[in-house]
């Protein structure tokens, strides 16, 4: 058991899931309050998100947006715990996003696998990731660019709900 201050991030883990795939979850049984920062920043990314009191459901639209700006913060702001999914959902953002990580130094390990599987970004300045339209849309359809980023790391595509290993 995690103490009370201490915010669940499985179910912030599951709702960017669905959002980087295009698809829909309901959370059940969850703590919904825990990925209130999170939705918010799904809610400007264009996700549909409904909490109550003990469920969250997440309808992805076919484009998302980027956010404007993420700053981590101690509990209860923006967990930093997050920040790595959320930068993942951004890569298949239309727009730039920045992230700024206020709570540890060297929190962007994960950068290098994103640009190995075809994410572009810069680090202006320490503890800072700027993310312009991480992958190019040669072809203008959200769908493919999720399948080529998807694909170039053992997954195959499904469909918009859902992926399997390869």
């Amino acid at each position: 058991s995690r103490p009370a201050s201490q915010p669940d991030m499985a179910g912030g883990t599951r709702v960017c899931a669905a959002a980087i795939t295009g698809g829909a979850v309901r959370l059940s049984n969850d703590r919904p309050w825990d990925v209130i920062p999170v939705s918010d920043k799904l809610r400007e990314m264009g996700c549909r998100v409904e909490e109550t009191a003990d469920t969250v459901t997440l309808e992805a639209p076919e484009r998302l947006r980027a956010f404007s700006r993420l700053q981590t913060q101690p509990h209860p702001g923006f967990p930093t715990d997050m920040q790595a999914q959320m930068l993942a959902v951004s890569c298949l953002a239309e727009g730039t996003s920045v992230i700024v990580e206020n709570v540890f130094e060297n929190r962007f390990g994960h950068v290098a696998d994103l640009r190995r599987m075809g994410a572009r970004g810069t680090a202006p300045r320490a503890g800072q990731f700027v993310h312009p339209l991480a992958l190019p849309e040669a072809d203008g359809g959200a769908a493919p660019r999720r399948q080529r980023f998807l694909g170039r790391r053992g997954f195959r595509w499904r469909s918009a709900e859902r992926r399997q290993p390869a």
